[in-house]
């Protein structure tokens, strides 16, 4: 996942987050949009809630993408760019966990930190989308959303790491604890008025 001095835009858009990012990110925005077609007819749910929920929606899509199916998306976007076959060949029930967490590599390592930062959009999307108003059910679905990916992809090849589900979870935590002493500070600003 480093960056070269002479990297290649193949290298770039195949062998790093950004470009994992970018493979995944029309996905996530299709899924976005159809949920919001689909939300768009019912006139009980609020535009703001629609809109929220939306954006949840591409955020797992661009999630699931990212942890579960990229190996899937870069044979279709190699396909796309080099119409030719990627080469890459699949493995499946590869059945790899690492049950010991390792400390000491959180800050050191930019996979560790990368693990971190994904799921801080989670920790503010989520009670937004569900108008969840609790701090502990919002880290509680975090840490069950983490642990649901992280138990699938031993499943198409990759490894559980409990280091992967302590960090996102951290994610989601700090994330939701930011989001819940903003939305207080503004609700008490609201109602004082």
């Amino acid at each position: 996942m480093l960056f070269p001095k002479n990297m290649t835009f193949q290298y770039f858009f195949f062998d790093t987050y950004p470009g994992y990012f970018l493979q995944s990110l029309p996905i996530a925005i299709l899924a976005g949009i159809l949920c919001w077609l689909l939300w768009f007819r019912k006139k009980d749910i609020p535009k703001a809630q629609k809109f929220w929920k939306s954006v949840f929606v591409c955020y797992i899509c661009g999630l699931l993408c990212m942890l579960l199916f990229i190996d899937f998306i870069e044979v279709l976007w190699y396909r796309i760019l080099y119409h030719s076959e990627s080469g890459m060949e699949f493995r499946f029930f590869e059945w790899n966990y690492d049950f010991r967490p390792n400390p000491e590599t959180y800050l050191r390592n930019a996979e560790r930190i990368v693990n971190f930062l994904m799921y801080l959009p989670f920790g503010v999307l989520y009670p937004l989308a569900t108008k969840c108003k609790s701090l502990l059910r919002t880290v509680s679905a975090g840490f069950l959303c983490s642990v649901i990916i992280e138990l699938l992809q031993p499943v198409i090849g990759r490894a559980f790491d409990m280091d992967d589900v302590i960090l996102n979870t951290a994610g989601a935590a700090v994330a939701a604890a930011l989001f819940f002493v903003v939305a207080r500070g503004v609700y008490k600003k609201e109602t004082s008025k």
